[in-house]
């Protein structure tokens, strides 16, 4: 029985704001999700929702294919402000 227990005590537990950040998506979503039942996860004493990170990884892998690499957001908006600014491109 305490092998069980000191399994389940290495598993890493996200916040759902540390879940949302992996997966792309805004806090809510991952809490809507979870109340829907497409992401499992369990709740502390004082109500709020952890998640498993070997779960969240395999809904990222589901979402987005597996070993996908995520570039922080600046930079995809920082490219995304290059694209769409000709002048950007000359420099």
């Amino acid at each position: 029985m305490t092998a069980g227990r000191n399994q389940a005590a290495a598993e890493v537990l996200l916040t759902s704001g540390q879940a949302a950040r992996r997966l792309r998506v805004v806090a809510q979503t991952v809490v809507r999700w979870a109340d829907l039942g497409y992401l499992e996860c369990t709740r502390t004493l004082g109500g709020h929702r952890r998640f498993k990170e070997s779960v969240v990884q395999a809904l990222r892998d589901r979402l987005y294919g597996p070993e996908t690499v995520m570039r922080p957001r600046r930079a995809n908006a920082e490219a995304a402000e290059i694209e769409s600014d000709p002048s950007a491109k000359e420099s």
